[in-house]
């Protein structure tokens, strides 16, 4: 009985409603204007991986109960700086920590675990599992050989985080690690030089 009410309640939860939750529980759905947007559906996205749903952006029953009991957000890396970026390649998710507290989640692509030829430059596209630090951040777009990116912060040679208007549920990039365009300038806010970026394969064993 106690179920059926709240699926009843969670009938008339409207978009505003959603989009002012995800806000609380640090996601990004872009303007709070009541609309299904593309930036309110890559926030959905990350929520559903978080909490271990399928990633469809729709508004499912359970997606709606997971907006009301979210899961508890477990950090990558225990014991980490209080300022920090967290990398979850397997659910393909960043965490951003400010003063030791959870900040920023983000729907994220990262490399495609391939090799690739493209524009006279070939490679294999990947993500390093590791320890780094942010060392260069550069504003606006920047056009690098393989494609431009929005206000890339720079963590490992030439790999960064950095915006993009293309951030499929897969992984997808030569390396670098793919946020939703508009959340970029928030990432880009949030993180600052020397700040250090952690990217884990396996985020069932947090690290110490």
């Amino acid at each position: 009985m106690i179920l059926g009410l709240f699926m009843i309640r969670l009938a008339f939860m409207d978009i505003p409603q959603v989009q002012e939750r995800l806000v609380e529980l640090h996601f990004d759905p872009g303007p709070l204007d009541g609309r299904l947007s593309a930036e309110t559906r890559a926030a959905l996205w990350g929520f559903q991986k978080v909490n271990g749903l399928k990633p469809t952006s729709r508004l499912t029953a359970k997606t709606l109960y997971a907006l009301d009991h979210p899961r508890r957000v477990v950090p990558l890396v225990k014991r980490g700086p209080a300022n920090r970026v967290e990398v979850d390649l397997g659910r393909q998710l960043m965490f951003v920590y400010a003063k030791g507290d959870l900040a920023l989640i983000s729907h994220v692509s990262t490399g495609a675990n391939r090799h690739y030829c493209e524009k006279g430059v070939c490679g294999y596209a990947v993500t390093h599992p590791g320890d780094f630090r942010v060392y260069k951040k550069v504003r606006g777009w920047q056009e690098g050989r393989l494609g431009a990116m929005y206000k890339p912060m720079y963590f490992d040679g030439g790999i960064a985080l950095h915006g993009s208007t293309k951030v499929p549920l897969r992984p997808a990039s030569h390396g670098c690690v793919r946020i939703p365009l508009h959340t970029a300038s928030e990432v880009f806010h949030l993180v600052h030089k020397g700040m250090r970026v952690y990217v884990r394969s396996n985020p069932q064993k947090p690290s110490a």
